[in-house]
């Protein structure tokens, strides 16, 4: 019951009585009228929701982190895929990498076999901290804990891959835009962002990102990426399926 009161006396703070007002009725009623609200106030005051830095590190660092993020595991076999089929396959070996939101290190574990350094990056102290006692002082592994979406701890043009699951769903638009910023600047050139986002934006949840493919079709031609290849989450099946929510191969 606090963590609820934390997010609504932060909403109230981040996004105005009008907002917070408008959502909790809509939570009460269900009704159409409230959700069209909430996104006219969000378009005009760019009000972040549920999905600002904040938020988003209060619900992390309040989350129960006993399984280590498999709760989101669809199956064995869906987990064995990824692996084979998108971090084995499109990750050269001895890479620099950046993974962004690790959570309780269930990529971070296969992504350290493909790297030469990999950094961590994650707005949650206790993430890092469970990775941190999961992984320990390995000598590969960087720890980052950003408040701002800066990649100052990288040089420019330096890495290969950028690798985010199961996190961008969450972050508002205007972070998003931030963090592409910063994954021009790294990158080498060449080298490839996969990420995972939703793109039908908050369709299926309320605290998901509104980011959707529009949107990132203007980030990559804002940054001059290229779209090589998509695998829809449910099958990962490439190229093919619902395409909802996606898993992004991006090259520079």
């Amino acid at each position: 019951m606090g963590y609820r009161i934390d997010r609504l006396k932060l909403s109230f703070r981040e996004n105005g009585t009008g907002w917070t007002l408008n959502y909790l009725f809509k939570r009460l009623t269900k009704m159409e009228y409230f959700s069209k609200n909430l996104q006219k106030l969000e378009a005009k005051k760019k009000y972040p929701g549920w999905n600002s830095v904040t938020q988003n590190k209060l619900t992390w660092n309040n989350w129960d982190w006993n399984q280590l993020g498999e709760e989101w595991t669809k199956s064995p076999q869906w987990k064995g895929k990824l692996i084979s089929e998108i971090i084995g396959r499109i990750i050269p070996e001895k890479s620099s990498i950046i993974e962004i939101g690790p959570g309780g290190g269930r990529w971070t574990e296969h992504l350290l076999k493909k790297a030469e350094k990999l950094h961590l990056v994650d707005i949650s102290e206790k993430c890092l901290q469970l990775c941190k006692e999961r992984f320990g002082n390995n000598s590969v592994l960087r720890y980052n804990l950003i408040s701002n979406i800066d990649f100052g701890f990288a040089e420019k043009e330096s890495i290969d891959v950028i690798f985010s699951y199961d996190v961008f769903v969450h972050i508002d638009k205007t972070q998003i835009e931030e963090y592409f910023n910063e994954f021009a600047g790294v990158l080498k050139k060449s080298g490839r962002i996969i990420l995972h986002y939703s793109k039908v934006g908050d369709k299926f949840g309320e605290y998901r990102s509104r980011f959707t493919s529009e949107d990132m079709n203007a980030l990559l031609a804002k940054h001059r990426l290229t779209l090589i290849e998509e695998y829809d989450v449910e099958t990962l099946e490439k190229n093919k399926g619902n395409f909802f929510e996606v898993i992004a191969v991006i090259e520079k």
